[in-house]
């Protein structure tokens, strides 16, 4: 099928000097247009003589306007000239996609680094919180130790000194013990001495 502007051109390349596909007056009949080397061109279509399975083509015609709102037709050569934008924005696209891509993958590894990071920062502060409250549990301990040894501390010296008032004592009941003893054997031995000057004189 062929647009308005299409067929336009078509009708402007046919008539123009020195065209491959030159009209002559007869061509136009009844908005019948017939080009030579190719038939039925009606309205807005366009085939290929019977027998040939090839489109029409036209040649020599001039880059149309591209614009908004523009009816011009466009060439091979604005086409080829805007895949060629085209296909340098894909491989501007692809390669910016590519770098994203490495982007995303360093992001990734570095958001795995920083998690092991987490991990290894969350069981060193268990580690040290384990570690903090086994001092604490050891310094209880050992205030209960020196609570225990001072308290045995002092019944030791109580008991000492209960020792040695048992032994000052048993000293005092001891001398006193050796003098009652020295004077019984005092007297004894003086008994005896006058019984036998008694018993001498006699």
């Amino acid at each position: 099928m062929f647009k308005k502007s299409v067929l336009a051109a078509a009708i402007g390349m046919a008539l123009s000097s020195g065209s491959a596909y030159a009209l002559t007056q007869t061509d136009f009949l009844f908005g019948q247009y017939n080009v030579s080397g190719c038939s039925n061109i009606e309205g807005y279509e366009s085939t290929a003589p019977v027998g040939y399975d090839i489109l029409c083509k036209h040649t020599n015609v001039g880059p149309g306007n591209i614009a908004e709102g523009s009816t011009d037709v466009v060439v091979g050569g604005q086409i080829f000239s805007l895949q060629t934008t085209a296909n340098a924005a894909q491989t501007t696209a692809n390669a910016a996609q590519t770098t994203a891509n490495a982007a995303q993958t360093t992001a990734n590894a570095a958001q795995t680094t920083a998690s092991t990071a987490q991990t290894t920062a969350n069981t060193a502060q268990t580690t040290a919180n384990a570690a903090i409250a086994g001092v604490s549990t050891a310094q209880s301990i050992a205030n209960t130790a020196r609570t225990v040894a001072n308290a045995a501390l002092t019944n030791a010296a109580t008991a000492q000194s209960d020792v040695d008032a048992v032994e000052s004592g048993l000293t005092a009941e001891a001398t006193a013990r050796i003098a009652g003893d020295a004077a019984t054997l005092t007297s004894a031995n003086s008994y005896t001495d006058t019984t036998v000057a008694s018993e001498a004189t006699a």
